[in-house]
């Protein structure tokens, strides 16, 4: 098969003069099957949002200074208002109950994939997203630097979201070590070059 394509001359001005022939090997269509299937359509939801949330949201883009506490992004496009402790488990619509994040980021926080550790003020990642999605890795343990909120988070509220997070991602990771350290104690030989 062969394809003309015009060449730019003289300088870098179209001529429409000179036509270059190049042979292309034909192109193989791979066709891909996929099974039969039937989609059923979803329930219909009715979603009651509260009348201050958008205040909520728009004390907490102030109170952060319109940035992700995480990443530094500033878009309106990019950055929602996160509840630290969730409404339905008595967190507060108040702006020391919410960090502005990157929207990403904030379904993980929302989801708790992700949280800050209250104590050291670090970034943390479940070991999941991480092992999925490696651009995490370069924010896994960035201190957060809350020094420009003009209001104080809620650290008790910061701590509820923590153990939350620590109990579905840390806390199993931590007990898998421990089991396998006393696994490894009871498998060791015990001395029988004992003298009395």
């Amino acid at each position: 098969m062969t394809y003309s394509i015009p060449m730019v001359f003289n300088g870098g001005k179209f001529s429409g003069q000179g036509v270059t022939c190049l042979s292309l090997p034909a192109v193989t269509l791979i066709k891909v099957t996929f099974p039969s299937r039937t989609y059923q359509e979803g329930q219909e939801q009715i979603t009651m949002s509260s009348p201050d949330l958008a205040l909520f949201s728009e004390d907490v883009r102030k109170n952060c200074a319109g940035t992700c506490v995480l990443t530094g992004v500033r878009g309106r496009q990019r950055t929602e208002a996160a509840h630290i402790k969730p409404r339905h488990a008595g967190g507060e619509p108040d702006v020391t109950n919410g960090i502005l994040l990157r929207s990403d980021i904030n379904t993980l926080f929302d989801n708790w994939h992700f949280s800050i550790d209250p104590d050291s003020m670090k970034a943390r990642f479940s070991p999941d997203v991480l092992s999925v999605d490696k651009d995490l890795l370069q924010l896994e343990g960035k201190q957060i630097d809350f020094s420009r909120l003009q209001m104080p988070i809620n650290i008790e509220h910061l701590r509820h979201h923590w153990n939350k997070f620590f109990n579905r991602h840390v806390n199993p990771v931590i007990k898998n070590a421990l089991n396998k350290k006393i696994n490894n104690y009871e498998k060791r030989p015990v001395s029988s070059n004992i003298h009395y």
